[in-house]
């Protein structure tokens, strides 16, 4: 008898363990289900904002197609400055009757590529340099200002400027302003104002007739006492003549008059 009950008990136990391992087991299966459901719903949410700054980053207005604004020759300006080396100008002074002469030393034309993100372009350049035999001084005309494709209101424009090149203090200041479009003031506040002054068709100049000269002024010249000046360049010949005006922009105090040239184009 005692043997039947201690085998009954053996049976009992078997079964609530049985029972308790299958509870244990089917706990175990609820938890992993559970875990799932949890990890797809986290890979689900990352996915989700991955995508959401995918879109806030990489579809807003910097993935707009660049802007291509082409190529911008020298044009107009070219036949005003562009001449080979070799060409030289003869100059007399207005006031003292002083002679210079000025030597085309080398020219050079140049394709400069320029872009962001926002746009892109590429534009003729030109730099070149001449000599005065006289005053033994050499002088470096190029652009003042690089094209750069930043600003938001781009526009295109041309400002040559001339700088004497000095052992001592490397590049003086010495205008010989010329901007493009003509429409483009430079520096048009305060008394650094560079801006177009007229076109004149037909002009004389010690026997000579040249056509399409193109006028700038500048308010206060840096490089001649800050004093009003007038530069005049001569289409295929370069500059004809400098002037420099008192404050009342009538009395000529100084200037500068070509008389005699050879040019090379």
């Amino acid at each position: 008898m005692a043997i039947r009950i201690y085998s009954r008990n053996m049976q009992v136990r078997k079964k609530i363990k049985h029972r308790f391992t299958q509870s244990a087991n089917w706990s175990d299966r609820v938890n992993l289900t559970t875990n799932r459901k949890k990890m797809k719903k986290t890979i689900l949410l990352w996915m989700t904002l991955a995508v959401g700054t995918f879109c806030f980053y990489g579809c807003g207005p910097e993935d707009k197609p660049i802007e291509d604004l082409g190529f911008f020759p020298l044009g107009e300006i070219k036949e005003y400055h562009y001449f080979q080396p070799g060409s030289w100008w003869v100059y007399k002074n207005m006031i003292s009757g002083e002679l210079d002469t000025v030597v085309m030393a080398r020219s050079n034309i140049d394709t400069i590529p320029v872009g962001n993100n926002i746009r892109k372009f590429s534009y003729e350049d030109i730099t070149y340099t001449t000599t005065s035999i006289t005053l033994k001084e050499n002088y470096r005309h190029y652009r003042r200002y690089p094209m750069s494709a930043e600003p938001i209101d781009w526009k295109y424009f041309y400002y040559i400027s001339r700088s004497r090149i000095s052992d001592k203090n490397g590049f003086e200041g010495i205008q010989d302003v010329f901007t493009y479009p003509l429409d483009i003031p430079i520096n048009n506040v305060g008394q650094n104002a560079i801006h177009f002054d007229e076109k004149i068709e037909d002009f004389s100049l010690s026997g000579f007739n040249f056509n399409d000269v193109l006028v700038f002024q500048i308010e206060g010249d840096g490089s001649w006492d800050s004093y009003p000046t007038k530069y005049y360049w001569a289409k295929n010949i370069g500059l004809v003549k400098r002037e420099k005006y008192d404050i009342d922009k009538i009395t000529l105090l100084d200037g500068w008059e070509l008389i005699e040239y050879e040019i090379t184009q």
